[in-house]
């Protein structure tokens, strides 16, 4: 079964990260995005913040995907 992204995020906006006992806010894509940001500011290799923003969404993105197979 072939899965949009479509599909994906309206999944996505309906989870949170930590579950309803621990409701940050955040959805799971969120949550992802901010802990590869994190990670890629602290390797200093990146200076441009919008592309560093986009990379950390692309990282989301992607194992959202994976964990959906």
């Amino acid at each position: 079964m072939m899965v949009t992204m479509a599909t994906e995020l309206e999944a996505n906006k309906r989870a949170s990260a930590f579950g309803s006992k621990y409701n940050s806010g955040l959805t799971k894509r969120e949550y992802i995005a901010t802990q590869a940001l994190s990670t890629l500011i602290a390797s200093e290799e990146y200076v441009d913040s919008d592309s560093v923003a986009e990379l950390a969404v692309e990282y989301a993105d992607a194992l959202l995907r994976k964990l959906s197979q």
